[in-house]
């Protein structure tokens, strides 16, 4: 059995700098105050991982530092999770930036173990994380491999990296570290190397343990991860956004975790509930709504935008949670071969989001014989139970008959229209008939012999 582990060294920098904006160089701290991860920026001015704050400070005096809470970091692990359950399988969380795949059953679907990462590659660099990968005979093998970032290596080249790593990367209590570069044992080899009860009794059941996990002989206790059934991911800001604009760059990062939610779920959805946090407020609930089913990140990210051009903020925003609502299967239509552009570009769901819900409406037949009922308001695209009459009727409708002074010249009729006997009960006699200015019109008759012009035919 092989195994897959994928690092993210840069997960706390990255979940931590998508609220902020600025171009500068940042860092995230550990607990004991030192430096844990630095960007390309930082890491060009001299600053390093394991590096003092004020050491860090004394070479990049604007340097910026990211805080990232336990729970922004394993929502963010989650998140990762997600991205990658589809396209390898079964897989594990390893708090706190670590995923643990096994590749067994992904060989025949994959063929090698290079493809599979290529995949998860491109996948977690669309969302813009950094990855490092190692793959060994176990568990514990494949992260020694991925913290030095390998990627898959022959089985004889992956035990001589792993015997010449230091005995630091088991992550042994420190105690327990100082005893064996005491006695000079500094190489994972030179352990491996060993008796093991001899060093059993000399060191511990831990330092056994930890062997066994390394070589096979126990195995690694882990919980497989189970995608959510449905959308939600909440992102808490680093620094707080006052701006409604400021929060399309972090929602950006959101809907195209939906977006892969809904490809890998073959799922679209028409509504998205977006909730604005705030320190001495209740949230704010903004709907997003598209006039069809969308599944596509930059759909969705237009509607935000406009959505959020509208939106005057009172007071800063802390946190963003984004939730998917009325899902639906995904419609497959079959696009033209040469087109540049998708025929059903989401118009609508824009021209709905600048004007309002109400302003932007559909129109479907209704079971009614008569012409003020023979349709309703709906929503755009929704469509109709009713099949439309094969009798002739004008695309103009006027609002209410018009009373007519002239006798109409009429061509066709009659055609009697009656019902409504429980409500507005009508009886009318209809025609076809010129106007005396020259259109074709339609008309009725009541029962009280009475004219009227109730529409015009094109």
């Amino acid at each position: 059995m092989r195994w897959l582990y994928l690092h993210f060294p840069n997960l706390a920098l990255e979940l931590g700098s998508a609220g902020i904006g600025i171009p500068a160089p940042k860092i995230t701290l550990d607990k004991q105050g030192f430096v844990s991860c630095a960007s390309q920026q930082a890491l060009a001015q001299g600053v390093q991982a394991g590096m003092k704050l004020s050491s860090a400070l004394a070479l990049c005096p604007d340097l910026i530092e990211v805080p990232t809470s336990p729970l922004q970091l394993s929502q963010g692990l989650l998140t990762l999770a997600q991205a990658g359950y589809d396209l390898a399988g079964p897989l594990s969380l390893q708090p706190p930036a670590g995923l643990l795949i096994e590749l067994s059953s992904m060989q025949r679907l994959y063929g090698s173990d290079q493809a599979l990462l290529a995949c998860l590659c491109d996948s977690y660099q669309q969302l813009g994380h950094q990855l490092y990968a190692g793959v060994g005979d176990t568990p514990l093998a494949a992260k020694l491999l991925a913290m030095v970032d390998m990627g898959p290596l022959p089985s004889h080249q992956a035990k001589a990296m792993i015997a010449d790593l230091s005995v630091s990367a088991l992550e042994l209590p420190q105690l327990l570290q100082n005893r064996l570069q005491r006695a000079g044992l500094n190489r994972i080899g030179q352990l491996l190397a060993l008796p093991r009860m001899e060093l059993g009794k000399r060191y511990g059941a831990p330092l056994l343990s930890v062997l066994g996990r390394l070589d096979g002989s126990l195995k690694e206790p882990r919980q497989l991860y189970h995608p959510p059934e449905s959308f939600l991911q909440e992102h808490a800001f680093s620094l707080d956004v006052e701006q409604a604009q400021g929060l399309l760059f972090p929602l950006s990062r959101q809907l195209k975790a939906l977006a892969l939610f809904l490809e890998k779920r073959q799922l679209a959805c028409s509504q998205l509930q977006l909730t604005l946090t705030f320190r001495q407020r209740p949230p704010l609930t903004l709907l997003l709504r598209g006039a069809e089913a969308l599944w596509r990140s930059e759909d969705w990210q237009e509607i935000a935008r406009l959505r959020l051009e509208k939106l005057l903020l009172d007071a800063p925003v802390t946190a963003l949670t984004l939730q998917a609502q009325q899902l639906s299967p995904k419609e497959q239509r079959s696009a033209p071969l040469f087109a540049a552009q998708r025929p059903d570009e989401p118009l609508l769901g824009r021209l709905i989001t600048r004007l309002g819900e109400h302003a932007v409406q559909g129109l479907c037949l209704n079971a009614n014989h008569s012409p003020e009922q023979a349709f309703l308001w709906v929503r755009p695209g929704e469509s109709c139970a009713v099949e439309p009459a094969p009798a002739l009727r004008p695309l103009w409708l006027l609002p209410k008959p018009e009373p007519l002074r002239d006798a109409p010249d009429i061509i066709r009729g009659p055609e009697r229209l009656e019902n409504g006997w429980w409500q507005h009960r009508i009886c009318r006699d209809y025609f076809i008939a010129r106007h005396p200015t020259g259109g074709l019109c339609w008309i009725f008759k009541d029962k009280d012999d009475a004219w009227y012009l109730h529409g015009w035919f094109g």
